[in-house]
């Protein structure tokens, strides 16, 4: 019998392969060292990534887009999916999206991130705080402190976007 989830994990499974990692990215910071170093080398992995997986990082790109869309209405988007590089560590990275309200606001790069409910409501610590995970943290002081985004932008300031999936509730 025709299911459209294994439709859709048949297409993850493809998309997937033969990926050779040409330079490394800021997000592998937080990646498996083992699974990184046969990318890079081009060596199957002993142990695959489950389609359901993937599909948990297809949902956040899916976020990410839709998010960036509603700004890029209002008019405030300058720059989404920059690439920026890092030549002298041979690494590079996208940042998420950069938004403007009016030229007299500082510009500021937002790191989208989506997470299911529990880790959602696990994240929070009190009324106001919620605690960023440290390769997040990384994430975005590469992106903020990269010469060419500071060239462009001198005065840039950086903020997270949490998105919870299940909910689709929202915490900057």
């Amino acid at each position: 019998q025709w299911s459209a989830q294994q439709e859709y994990y048949e297409f993850l499974e493809e998309a997937n392969k033969g990926y050779k990692k040409e330079r490394w990215y800021v997000t592998d910071l937080t990646r498996c060292e083992r699974g990184l170093i046969y990318q890079r080398k081009a060596i199957e992995p002993t142990n695959l990534t489950p389609a359901y997986v993937r599909g948990m990082g297809q949902m956040g790109k899916w976020i990410e887009e839709k998010t960036v869309s509603i700004w890029e209405s209002k008019g405030i988007v300058k720059e989404k999916q920059m690439r920026l590089t890092w030549p002298e560590i041979d690494t590079s990275g996208k940042l998420d999206v950069i938004v403007q309200r009016t030229s007299q606001h500082n510009p500021i790069l937002y790191e989208i991130k989506s997470m299911q409910d529990y880790a959602f409501l696990r994240n929070r610590q009190g009324q106001e705080q919620f605690r960023v995970l440290p390769g997040y943290k990384h994430q975005l002081n590469f992106y903020l402190g990269n010469k060419q985004l500071r060239e462009q932008y001198p005065f840039i300031e950086g903020r997270f976007w949490f998105v919870n999936r299940n909910k689709t509730q929202i915490k900057e």
